[in-house]
């Protein structure tokens, strides 16, 4: 092998080597020092998940799609959600909104999904628009029904939900609304920072972590805190 191919093969092997080892193919990763708490959020995209296996990695908390629109229910949520609780990880649900679905609707169809107490983290309404912008809502409309379906949801399970977004969906629909839920937030290229300095709960880092126990690529987040504030927050 010419000498110059050599030291390629050599530079490749060893890029993909560290790649493996930070089970991330994406190039945004935040420090342990500074974001200690980590977790992922899955579906049944992910397929059958080995939770025994993924117990063995270093995450503290599990997201799990449950719901979307008004009848769309994840088939493996209840197998995620169970294994995952059952090796040890604090999990919670999320559902993904659909901007012209009813929007209480969508919270009974969550509320019927994910029962009260089967998870200790608290809800996250996914908000992404597009891709549904099927509707002729408009933005004080949208708006609106949004607070609706986050006040269902937390009356009945007394927890105030989070919100997930990206940066266009937010500065086009949700700023500066919602000023008493928390965010969280998309970046895979940087560390999050609102247009207005809204500060944030959970930050999606990655949608290409290579996890133990998943096959294919895998979300990965941290929690804006350290250990004890998260558990301080979701004790129970």
């Amino acid at each position: 092998m010419p000498k110059l191919n050599f030291l390629k093969y050599f530079l490749s092997l060893f890029i993909i080597t560290v790649i493996l080892s930070c089970g991330d193919l994406g190039f945004n990763r935040p420090s342990k020092e500074s974001y200690p708490v980590s977790g992922i959020d899955v579906s049944h995209h992910q397929g059958d998940i080995d939770w025994d296996k993924v117990s063995q990695e270093d995450f503290a908390f599990v997201y799990i799609k449950a719901t979307e629109g008004e009848e769309f229910k994840d088939s493996l949520y209840r197998f995620n959600n169970k294994n995952a609780v059952r090796v040890g990880f604090k999990t919670g649900a999320y559902h993904f909104y659909l901007a012209s679905k009813d929007p209480l609707k969508q919270a009974e169809n969550f509320i019927k999904s994910v029962p009260k107490g089967s998870v200790q983290l608290p809800p996250v309404l996914d908000i992404e628009f597009p891709p549904d912008m099927a509707t002729e809502k408009d933005k004080s409309k949208l708006i609106g029904e949004i607070y609706m379906c986050l006040y269902k949801l937390k009356n009945y399970y007394g927890k105030t939900p989070v919100i997930y977004t990206d940066y266009d969906c937010y500065d086009n629909y949700l700023k500066p609304e919602f000023k008493d839920f928390d965010f969280w937030i998309r970046d895979i290229h940087d560390t999050p920072q609102f247009s207005d300095r809204r500060s944030w709960l959970f930050w999606q880092h990655s949608n290409k972590g290579l996890v133990n126990g998943i096959s294919g690529l895998v979300d990965l987040n941290v929690f804006n805190g350290s250990g004890k504030l998260f558990d301080s927050l979701y004790a129970k």
